[in-house]
């Protein structure tokens, strides 16, 4: 005869506890890698998106630079497209409200924010080459997305534009 005590038949109190505790183990152990994997694939999102964004910049100022000078080029960026550029500035003339350049400073910055990203444009007036108006760009995007600026992404670019 069997006594009361000796039926092993269920689990014991004792036995889930343990269960409970490997399996928070193994989780623990699992989880930052699944946050690690899941930031790398935001950052990888926020850097495709940043790269496709300095493309598209790069695209317009070629097709400006092939059609229009570098002065009103810099003028559909600050109008047009809603650029904030330091180191050019322009008037209008009130009667024959033709647009009036000031000599810019061979170093003009244009910046503009694209939420979740700021787009600034440097560009920079090559004295080495004389006989055309050769300027040297650099990108970069930044995300402002969290408490400090990440450079996403940075490129260098140089075109000519037409007198």
């Amino acid at each position: 005869m069997k006594s009361f005590m000796s039926n092993k038949a269920g689990t014991t109190f004792l036995e889930v506890l343990i269960a409970l505790f490997v399996f928070t183990l193994m989780v623990s152990a699992v989880f930052p890698v699944f946050m690690s994997t899941r930031r790398m694939d935001l950052y990888s999102k926020a850097f495709t998106e940043a790269r496709q964004l300095a493309q598209t910049r790069i695209e317009w100022i070629y097709s400006q630079s092939q059609n229009y000078g570098y002065l009103d080029t810099l003028y559909q960026l600050s109008t047009t497209e809603s650029y904030t550029c330091s180191g050019f500035t322009y008037t209008v003339d009130a009667i024959t409200l033709d647009i009036l350049y000031n000599e810019p400073s061979s170093v003009v910055t244009c910046t503009k924010t694209t939420a979740p990203f700021v787009l600034e444009l440097i560009f920079t007036k090559n004295d080495a080459i004389l006989t055309e108006d050769f300027i040297d760009i650099k990108i970069t995007v930044n995300d402002i997305r969290t408490s400090t600026t990440i450079k996403l992404y940075e490129t260098l670019y140089a075109t000519g534009f037409i007198q």
